[in-house]
């Protein structure tokens, strides 16, 4: 049910993305301080920054992206991917905003960093703001978001397509103080679309995804995907999953842990106003009058009668909000929960609100196991922090959590892990980027299509494209067992041949050919569903990708 839900929903969501082509520029800026961010700010629409891989791009102000472009790593140079950082100002000041983004904005295999701005302080407060711009279309696919300590996505804008696969989000918590690093953070305006796949979230300092109005009003979220995404170590006492409003949730193949890991605080609440502590009584902290409630009046999403979950929402039940929930693994350290236990105004957080909990609408009695995990190389839970908690905001300054980078982990675990082929399709659980080789038989089993004919191993084997989405450059690898005609061909969904990219004799061995998005005349195609077909001899075999503008 998911693989199909998936495949057509993707596939009609890239027919509804279809533009017309664009004649575009490529722009490739030096490494100077500030020289990305005159490129970005001078672009035309459909032009595409290109950054060289082990390089640093630093500029020095926020950058107002105001013309649909894309930014992406060269892949013609090698190393780790190339790095957009905020530098410090001559003033000694840094700008909260790295990106204000009013139109359309694609992004492939770059590391956006917050964190070595040269600003003793503080991090940079915020990645990207999406606001003002209607139904913008955002694409991030094998980036990295790193250090930003409030808000690394922040969706201000109606109707907003956010996409994000295989992507990292990394230590997105604040230096001072135990309240901001939220990765997504949609506000007022609900996303049309949040569609997040294969991505990792590791050491959040509050939610992982938040979705609250900024001033009273909040629009619904239509419909979000969370699919084989792997959660580490959120430093939260709200919500780690705030779905607000939302009419349509698929939260399927995820592995959730060790969230919430401050615990609920029934009693201990500091003032807003004077920023003195005070013991609350039980019975007004989860009065529905706002007068005795002390806390932010307006986060109403707390279940007062029920504590705090790690899957909240906002008055979910009026929207007729069906959520798909299930192969999923969702657990919590038993030393986190003895250390919650120590203090007596905590306790440890539950899973969902009964909200949430009745807007599943498959299986509602097991939307998840509870198999504790042991990751490769995971950041160490900062247990201490527990100690040092007091309450609120301003009243524990220092929330020092052990920094990390997305290079430095791997949260693949045990092949026998009961988890390890709990996914549908018998696909380990979580992010499948950590299992290269089970993440290529996944996107096989997702997006394969019928062969013309029977493909036998001594003949060739075809690859899937990498990576699938794409835009605008993806790699097939094919591997010959003998000398043989070959032929490599696209075509688009109406079966047109869209562009040759092979047509030789060739001998055996592996081989490997890029399509850069482009037809035989050498001019950009749209977005959509393409095929590619390798023919020999005596066999073929075709597979179906996507390419997303």
């Amino acid at each position: 049910m998911i693989r199909s839900k998936i495949t057509v929903f993707v596939s009609f969501l890239m027919l509804l993305l279809l533009v017309s082509y664009v004649q575009s520029a490529e722009i490739r800026p030096t490494d100077d301080v500030n020289a990305i961010r005159d490129a970005i700010m001078n672009a035309n629409d459909g032009d595409v920054i290109i950054l060289e891989r082990g390089k640093v791009y630093y500029f020095q102000a926020t950058i107002d992206v105001n013309t649909s472009i894309t930014i992406k790593a060269d892949e013609a140079t090698t190393g780790p991917k190339p790095i957009v950082a905020f530098l410090v100002k001559q003033d000694g000041t840094v700008d909260k905003k790295a990106m204000t983004v009013r139109a359309d904005f694609t992004c492939h295999n770059i590391h956006f960093h917050g964190g070595i701005s040269g600003f003793a302080e503080k991090d940079i407060g915020r990645a990207f703001v999406w606001s003002d711009t209607p139904e913008m279309r955002a694409v991030f696919e094998s980036c990295w978001f790193e250090d930003f300590d409030q808000r690394t996505c922040q969706l201000e804008a109606p109707d907003i397509r956010f996409f994000a696969t295989n992507c990292v989000w990394c230590d997105d918590h604040k230096t001072e103080g135990p309240s901001e690093g939220r990765s997504i953070d949609c506000r007022q305006y609900g996303p049309d679309t949040l569609f997040i796949q294969n991505c990792s979230f590791i050491n959040n300092g509050d939610r992982w995804i938040r979705h609250l109005p900024s001033s009273g009003r909040l629009d619904p979220i239509n419909y979000a995907v969370i699919d084989h995404c792997t959660f580490v170590i959120g430093a939260n006492y709200r919500s780690a999953f705030t779905f607000g409003i939302i009419e349509d949730l698929q939260f399927t193949n995820n592995i959730v842990y060790n969230p919430g890991i401050l615990g609920s605080d029934f009693m201990r609440r500091p003032s807003k106003n004077d920023g003195q502590l005070f013991i609350a009584d039980p019975d007004d902290y989860y009065s529905p009058d706002k007068a005795l409630a002390p806390h932010r009046l307006r986060e109403v999403f707390y279940d007062r009668e029920e504590g705090i979950r790690v899957f909240g929402c906002f008055g979910v039940d009026s929207t007729g909000t069906e959520i798909e929930m299930h192969h999923n693994n969702c657990y919590m350290d038993e030393a986190i929960i003895n250390k919650i236990a120590e203090n007596d105004t905590l306790h440890p957080q539950e899973w969902m609100c009964s909200q949430f909990a009745n807007s599943i609408v498959d299986d509602s009695d097991n939307p998840f196991d509870t198999e504790e995990l042991a990751f490769v190389d995971a950041p160490e839970v900062p247990l201490y922090i527990i100690d040092d908690y007091v309450g609120y905001w301003d009243q524990n300054q220092y929330l020092t959590m052990n920094r990390t980078a997305p290079d430095s982990v791997d949260l693949s675990y045990g092949t026998s892990a009961a988890s390890y082929t709990a996914a549908e399709g018998g696909f380990p659980l979580g992010d499948l980027n950590w299992y290269p080789d089970k993440k290529a038989e996944w996107q096989n089993w997702l997006t394969g299509v019928d062969n013309k004919s029977v493909v036998k191993p001594f003949d060739f084997t075809l690859s899937q494209n990498y990576p699938n989405p794409f835009n605008p450059t993806t790699t097939i690898a094919y591997t010959l067992q003998k000398a043989t005609d070959v032929t490599l061909t696209v075509y688009n969904m109406i079966g047109q041949k869209v562009k040759m990219l092979v047509s030789e004799r060739m001998g055996a061995g592996a081989n490997s050919v890029q399509w850069n998005g482009t037809d035989a005349a050498g001019q950009k195609v749209v977005s959509g569903i393409y095929f590619y077909t390798l023919e020999t001899e005596n066999m073929s075999q075709t597979k179906k990708m996507l390419l997303v503008e």
